[in-house]
């Protein structure tokens, strides 16, 4: 198949971009301008590199309707760490983006978008957050991650095409951005410094990027459409999953629990129910049996 990607060069992206090759997919990227994607090194000879940008259809829609792709995953939002949750300007850009870049690909004929949506689109409170469950986001970026989703499926049943909407829960491995909680936690304990941490009761569905990019894999190749929660299904407290963590890396001190509050909106309960997706076949990993991977 050929597969249009965007976020391509980016954490999420350039793992999703790697499952596609192994599987002898024909990829696409879309590189924003002087993305030098590092990530892609590896493969820059296996795939076409567009350059434009999400935000201009006109920068990459003579590229659509030359190539035609069967297919697309969309993973280009803005994720600064620290700040994404309520930025109204880059979250509502990138709605935007996402939009005009739906609309492109469906009107040169491209029958299947699949594009990342976050566990933040739905009612915390709900215990296993199923893809049937009530939408209650509290953050921007949330908000607009929902609007997305409902506007794409609007748009595919207009066009009688495929639009699924891919749910990520707590991500973690690999080449991890720094400023997030595994690369930091691994960081400071690996330098012999304490990491300073909240009491770690809060549990979270944590599944390892190897895995979710498979899914996305899995999504764009089946046809599926609709809402697909991408997460491991198993709950674990915080604390259980750092300790775990520490102990493969050969370290049993250095955690200091409770020396962090909790965040005044924080859930904490967040686990998904993932038989939706496990139904089309794909099987992730529990997250102990891959720490460090």
């Amino acid at each position: 198949m050929k597969i249009f990607v965007t976020g391509g060069s980016g954490y999420v992206g350039s793992y999703v971009v790697l499952a596609l090759l192994a599987k002898g997919h024909d990829v696409a990227v879309l590189l924003q301008g002087g993305d030098k994607a590092s990530r892609l090194d590896a493969v820059r000879n296996n795939i076409r590199m567009v350059d434009g940008d999400l935000g201009s259809s006109d920068s990459y829609a003579d590229f659509l309707r030359g190539w035609k792709p069967d297919a697309a995953i969309s993973l280009a939002w803005y994720a600064e760490p620290g700040k994404y949750l309520n930025a109204i300007t880059e979250n509502l850009a990138s709605l935007d983006g996402s939009l005009k870049l739906a609309q492109a690909l469906f009107q040169v004929g491209c029958r299947r978008v699949v594009m990342a949506g976050t566990c933040a689109e739905y009612d915390m409170d709900a215990g296993f957050l199923k893809e049937d469950g009530l939408a209650a986001p509290t953050t921007v970026y949330g908000e607009t991650k929902l609007a997305m989703c409902r506007l794409g499926l609007r748009l595919a049943a207009e066009q009688k095409a495929d639009f699924v909407w891919a749910r990520l829960f707590y991500l973690f491995g690999g080449s991890e951005n720094a400023g997030r909680l595994v690369p930091d936690f691994k960081k400071t304990i690996s330098e012999g410094r304490v990491f300073k941490a909240t009491k770690g009761e809060q549990v979270r569905d944590y599944i390892h990027i190897k895995d979710a990019a498979e899914a996305f894999v899995l999504l764009a190749e089946c046809g599926a459409g609709g809402i697909y929660n991408v997460c491991s299904g198993v709950p674990l407290r915080l604390r259980d999953f750092l300790l775990a963590m520490a102990s493969e890396m050969g370290k049993k001190d250095g955690m200091d629990f409770g020396a962090v509050p909790y965040r005044a909106w924080e859930p904490m309960f967040v686990c998904g129910d993932n038989s939706k997706l496990k139904s089309l076949g794909w099987v992730p990993r529990d997250p102990l049996d891959c720490l460090l991977d």
